[in-house]
């Protein structure tokens, strides 16, 4: 019986998936984290209550405005958010064109 070092194994690449995750995740998860009701987030971001669904969603685009009033609520910079909705909605164009890309054959 041969055994193989770690090391000595081959790596293989691994292409992950990219999942679209929208912003309005990490919007959440720090309004929780500073126990805010959505009324008072809404407030804050000066939007009304469906804008703020629209925005937590992902169909609601962070703008400059928005990213702004975020730095100021939750600490982190406005280009945070901004880099997290581009990467949201890079993310969702990738997914779209592989869904609509046929998949590729192997040759025999």
């Amino acid at each position: 019986m041969t055994t193989t070092r770690i090391s000595e194994r081959k790596s293989y690449p691994v292409e992950l998936p990219r999942i679209p995750i929208p912003p309005g995740d990490s919007i959440m998860l720090c309004a929780e984290e500073r126990e805010l009701s959505p009324q008072v987030l809404a407030e804050e971001l000066k939007l009304t209550s469906a804008a703020l669904g629209e925005l937590l969603c992902g169909d609601l685009p962070i703008s400059e405005a928005i990213a702004i009033s975020l730095e100021v609520l939750f600490g982190a910079d406005a280009d945070f958010w901004l880099r997290l909705e581009a990467q949201y909605r890079e993310d969702l164009a990738f997914q779209a064109a592989s869904i609509a890309a046929p998949p590729k054959r192997k040759r025999a």
